[in-house]
């Protein structure tokens, strides 16, 4: 053993004894002092991982791209990235155990090639041996959020370097490991709803992905924005993580509204916020603002979205051509982003890690404090598509990070 091995080792039984001799001023029996020790030594060991193991799991999963260290804005893609054919080839699998792997592979990669007018599906009848395994494929294929690569793209292309905000971009597909569940156990989790037959699951194991996100921020904060001795932040940031959306549209046709900002879970308080109440209110208000004040935009809503509310907040332009603030019916699937774990970066959370051999540990993340803000936003496929609405709206976030630098200092 090395005299490094050696301290760490002398260290770890100094903590063994000290535990112990605790217990039985405690008057632990003695019998169950052992479950003592077992319990605190062991599950304190696990609070920390080693910096070379965070810096790996960052540099495999995410591309970092380094911003202006006096900028407090992150920007966040983390599902650009399109799965490979062998990726939905290795899922089809499981679905169709039967089928050739080769031949689900060379199914895959025709299906990834194809234009829309092409699609196979559409020329087949329900009842064809094939029909299942397009309609799975398309599912998968689907799964990337297109355009919001190229959104963050031109948002920080139009700034200046001294304002430049970082980007942290998702190297893999959802397929292979999804930062925006919510399971942080070493089990595949699965696309579409369980109990149906469409649903497939996936290989991803979760722990990584999702406290590399956790890991790659607290770097980037450490170096550049400063923490305390807790670990928390000294100044207000945020964290914008882009996603897409379907366009939603009311029973009239009309859109619902364009843009939504999760607004977390009223039930659990101060506990489920993903941003203060200030920010969120700031981010959705101005951002309603900007765009009302373009031609094309004028007619947008932007919504918060809360879990615990039945209504959604709506943004939009008022008959004084002024952006006023209501309540409307919500329309398709809440986007709260409650129930996805994104206010353990705020609040810090302590996960049960599942590993391949059923046996589970603790995974802490401390949290980064009050002054942490994420805003996770869904934008419209009708934005995302339009190759001016998508400039338009990449100039208003470039002009939102600098906003927020100004006004939340």
């Amino acid at each position: 053993m090395t005299k490094e091995g050696s301290g760490i080792e002398a260290a770890r039984f100094g903590k063994i004894r000290k535990v112990a001799e605790k217990a039985k001023e405690a008057e632990i029996p003695k019998r169950d002092r052992r479950e003592e020790v077992i319990k605190q030594v062991g599950e304190d060991s696990l609070n920390f991982e080693e910096p070379d193991v965070k810096e790996r799991s960052i540099k495999k999963y995410w591309e970092y791209r380094e911003g202006s260290p006096e900028m407090p804005v992150v920007f966040v893609i983390p599902h650009s990235q399109k799965p490979s054919a062998m990726e939905m080839a290795g899922l089809l699998r499981e679905k169709f155990p039967k089928r050739d792997m080769e031949e689900l592979n060379s199914l895959a990669k025709k299906w990834i090639v194809a234009s829309s007018s092409e699609k196979p599906h559409k020329v087949l009848s329900s009842d064809h041996l094939d029909y299942t395994v397009y309609d799975s494929i398309q599912r998968l294929r689907d799964v990337n959020e297109v355009q919001t690569s190229e959104i963050v793209g031109e948002t920080t292309n139009r700034m200046d370097q001294e304002e430049k905000p970082a980007v942290l971009a998702s190297k893999r597909s959802r397929m292979f490991g999804d930062p925006n569940r919510p399971s942080f156990f070493h089990k595949p989790t699965g696309v579409g709803k369980r109990g149906k037959e469409n649903f497939i699951q996936t290989k991803e194991y979760p722990t990584s992905v999702r406290a590399s996100w956790y890991w790659a921020l607290e770097k980037k904060l450490k170096d550049s924005m400063g923490l305390d001795a807790d670990g928390k932040l000294l100044k207000p940031f945020l964290q914008i993580a882009i996603h897409g959306m379907k366009d939603r549209k009311m029973e009239s046709g009309e859109s619902a509204y364009d843009v939504v900002i999760g607004g977390g879970n009223l039930a659990k308080g101060e506990a489920g916020e993903l941003a203060s109440p200030e920010v969120l209110d700031w981010f959705s208000k101005n951002m309603a603002e900007k765009l009302t004040q373009v031609e094309d935009c004028r007619e947008m809503r932007v919504a918060i979205d809360r879990k615990g509310k039945e209504e959604v907040e709506i943004f939009e332009l008022g008959e004084d051509n002024e952006v006023i603030k209501k309540e409307a019916q919500k329309v398709g699937p809440g986007l709260s982003g409650a129930g996805l774990g994104l206010e353990f970066f705020r609040h810090g959370k302590t996960y049960k890690v599942e590993d391949l051999g059923g046996n589970t540990r603790e995974l802490k993340l401390p949290g980064l404090g009050k002054n942490f803000n994420t805003i996770q936003l869904e934008i419209s496929r009708k934005i995302r598509g339009n190759s001016l609405l998508r400039e338009t709206f990449s100039k208003i976030l470039a002009e939102l990070a600098v906003d927020f630098k100004r006004d939340f200092k």
